[in-house]
């Protein structure tokens, strides 16, 4: 080993450095000069990769911002309205500042978590934390003795020094040892201290979300409504704690390697070396900065768009049984599609920015580096005054090529921090959120609600709206000009019927009708609904209906159903429904497309105020068919005369329809549904409870104009004049159908 004294003339002095970079400088130009159709070939396949990169990029962003529409809310001006022009300067002054409130932003909300995740000095968390620094403290200072022992080997190897060589193998396989074991030990501390952390912030957010009433108010009041508040609480708590601690040790170990090697080099090569290792990283970091990406809010938006992913699908297990009836399954496939092509899109955006970055990433910390670190490697040799033996030449280039590697290694990782940094930015934001708005649902109560009115005041019945606006009454509920329009309407839909035209599917019978169990009781189409020995039984075995139903309801014969809870009223839906086999007998009934189901609580898609109406047809299929929202108008004016719906909302709003409308609201777009698709056979189960009577009767008597069969279970003794025949299951097995003139004289 050399001396200090050795060490110290190894350093060139000011002349012989500057002599040196003049060199080198003139060396460079000359070899662009000598080589100038190479680096023209070059610059310009760097060009076109840049360009269609760019390209690229501009492309998937654009796919994953189109494949979901923006929400249209009623009253926002267009972006050509709000765009306002402003100069490149201000543009840029705002910028800064915004990046400067969102940095800020971050470190207070990051510290606020590790609070949580640290509650005192001597928990678990700070022991494993400390536990975890020693071992990387270990493993640094183990590389820099293998760097070392790899350069002796070396030198040994060159003086051909057998026994030294054999000494240096030994110590090196015995450093192996402890080197293996904190290896593996730092992994094992992250992955315990990632799962430490995600306890302590699960732990918080239960004690405050799943308590008293909150989980219910963050789910179904818009006050404090929580967007995928499951998506936050569990995969974004996650994700943070993992990449936390992936961080953590990503920055500790590579500044505590930057550290030690950097003294190791000073004290073999002097000041100069790490000098010019610092400064070419210095350059390095400020090139990254210039170009990096916006890490940050695409993990946000990914995080959003995976949780609008995994919204859709709970919503399809949600409503499994409404969207079975409405014969949903197509469309849903086309909603659930649409968001993972959101997904999908995105991801690949965010995968084209981290391959543009880890392009200059890589050619930076190994490239870049390297020739560095040769530069720096070249100054004891070329500038020493002492000479040295080749073996002990060989014994300082390994153990500085070792160092050396160590060294950009560090400078490596501390440079890629910067986009684990954006990133890390991104799901700190989405778990403080979650944090913050949980913390309002025990410090604030909930606010008064709004009185919505459901009907003007001048409008007390459902037919003095239409004679304001100059509309002629017939001798029923509905209007002359109601009465023409659903004549017209029923033509159209017959016509459609016809020619095959009122549903894709329509055509042949129904796909769920071809497949029957052995032993268990038959579906087979028919033009009318009829039941022929036909028991039924619930999925968990209870026996429903023993005595065999033996019934038929032709066209136009409106049938109620009566009876206790749980006598197989609802089943006898879902067998018509085809959602249940029947236990035996056979069931005869129209194509499943000419049979809606419309319940309590209607199903709302994810979409436009149109989608609602229309479900499960898509805006192509409506147009398709020949409607218009003029149409859609009008048959919405049908259950909701006075217009309140349209007043508030357009046919293009999104919005969640769920919370957004009344309980009253919700049946009026249900009814509006029905009278859309006219089917022949539409199932009614409480449908209509929280609408007024005359309402009421106005859809009876719709219905009945557009030529649909009801099946209907209602508690409202007003609608059984609609009614032909009255089904009645006594919660025994038995059954008995009635006359409607006789449980009238019953009454």
């Amino acid at each position: 080993m050399d001396t200090a004294a050795g060490r110290l003339v190894a350093v060139p002095d000011g002349r012989q450095a500057v002599s040196t970079l003049v060199a080198l400088l003139k060396f460079t130009k000359d070899l662009v000069v000598s080589r100038r159709r190479f680096v023209s070939l070059l610059l310009a396949v760097g060009g076109t990769f840049g360009w269609l990169g760019f390209r690229v990029s501009s492309r998937e962003r654009h796919k994953s911002v189109s494949s979901v529409p923006p929400t249209k809310r009623p009253g926002t001006p267009s972006d050509d309205e709000t765009a306002q022009p402003e100069s490149a300067q201000h543009q840029h002054s705002r910028e800064q500042k915004a990046r400067r409130r969102a940095s800020a932003r971050f470190s207070a909300r990051l510290r606020v978590i590790l609070r949580m995740c640290y509650p005192s000095m001597m928990c678990k968390e700070s022991i494993n934390t400390v536990l975890l620094c020693l071992m990387l403290v270990a493993r640094s200072a183990l590389s820099v003795v293998v760097a070392i022992t790899m350069g002796h080997a070396a030198g040994a190897i060159v003086a051909t020094d057998w026994k030294t060589f054999l000494r240096q193998l030994r110590r090196f396989a015995l450093i192996g040892i402890p080197a293996s074991l904190v290896n593996s030990g730092i992994k094992y501390m992250t992955s315990i201290l990632s799962l430490r952390f995600q306890r302590r912030l699960t732990d918080r957010l239960n004690k405050n979300y799943v308590t008293g009433v909150n989980f219910y108010k963050a789910t179904e009041l818009p006050e404090f409504k929580i967007d995928n508040v499951d998506q936050r609480v569990t995969t974004d708590v996650e994700q943070f704690c993992e990449q936390g601690c992936e961080m953590f040790c990503d920055v500790f170990k590579p500044t505590l390697d930057i550290l030690l090697n950097t003294w190791q080099l000073a004290r073999d090569v002097g000041a100069w070396g790490p000098t010019i290792m610092v400064g070419y990283f210095g350059l390095a970091i400020a090139v990254k900065v210039a170009i990096m990406p916006n890490f940050k809010e695409l993990v946000k938006k990914r995080s959003e768009l995976v949780g609008n992913y995994r919204t859709a699908h709970a919503r399809l297990i949600t409503h499994a049984e409404e969207i079975a009836f409405y014969e949903g399954g197509p469309r849903e496939r086309s909603i659930i599609r649409q968001r993972f092509d959101a997904v999908y899109w995105h991801m690949r955006h965010m995968a084209t920015k981290s391959a543009a970055v880890g392009v200059i990433d890589t050619w930076i910390e190994k490239y870049g580096a390297s020739i560095a670190g040769y530069f720096i490697m070249c100054l004891p040799v070329f500038f020493s005054s002492t000479q040295k033996s080749v073996a002990q030449n060989t014994n300082d280039f390994i153990k500085r090529r070792q160092i050396m590697m160590d060294l950009a290694r560090g400078m490596g990782s501390l440079l890629i921090v910067g986009t684990q940094l954006k990133m890390l930015s991104g799901t700190t934001a989405r778990v403080s959120e979650v944090f913050e708005s949980v913390k309002q649902l025990n410090e604030r109560g909930t606010s008064r609600f709004e009185i919505a009115t459901e009907e003007a005041p001048t409008h007390d019945d459902g037919g003095s709206s239409g004679e304001g606006r100059g509309m002629v009454k017939s001798e029923s509920t509905l209007f002359l000009e109601e009465v023409e329009f659903l004549k017209k309407w029923r033509a159209h839909v017959e016509q459609l019927r016809d020619e095959g035209r009122r549903h894709p599917m329509a055509r042949g019978s129904s796909p769920r009708s071809k497949k029957t169990i052995a032993g268990a009781g038959k579906v087979v189409v028919g033009p009318v609904v009829k039941f022929t020995d036909v028991q039924l039984v619930s999925p968990d075995g209870r026996h429903l209906v023993k005595d065999p139903l033996n019934f038929t309801v032709p066209h136009g014969t409106n049938i109620m159903l009566t009876g206790p809870n749980g006598c197989g009223k609802s089943s006898l839906f879902r067998v018509l429904g085809e959602l249940w086999p029947p236990y035996s007998g056979v069931v005869t009934k129209p194509d499943q497309y000419e049979m809606l189901f419309v319940p309590q609580k209607p199903y709302l898609v994810m979409g436009t105020l149109r989608d609602q109406l229309i479900y499960p047809d898509s805006k192509a299929q409506m147009l398709e068919k020949g409607v218009s929202d003029e149409d859609l108008m009008q048959l919405l004016g049908l259950v909701d005369p006075p217009g309140i719906i349209l007043d508030r909302w357009t046919f293009d709003t999104e919005a969640n329809w769920s919370l957004t409308l009344s309980g009253g609201q919700k049946q009026r777009v249900a009814m509006a549904r029905l009278f859309y698709h006219q089917p022949k056979y539409a199932i009614m189960d409480e449908c209509t409870s929280a609408v007024s009577d005359d309402i009421t009767d106005k859809i009876y008597e719709t219905c009945a104009s557009l030529g649909i069969t009801l099946f209907t279970i209602a508690h409202q003794h007003t609608v059984i004049k609609h009614h032909k025949l009255i089904l009645r299951f006594d919660g025994k097995g038995g059954w008995a159908l009635e006359d409607v003139e006789v449980e009238a004289n019953v009454v």
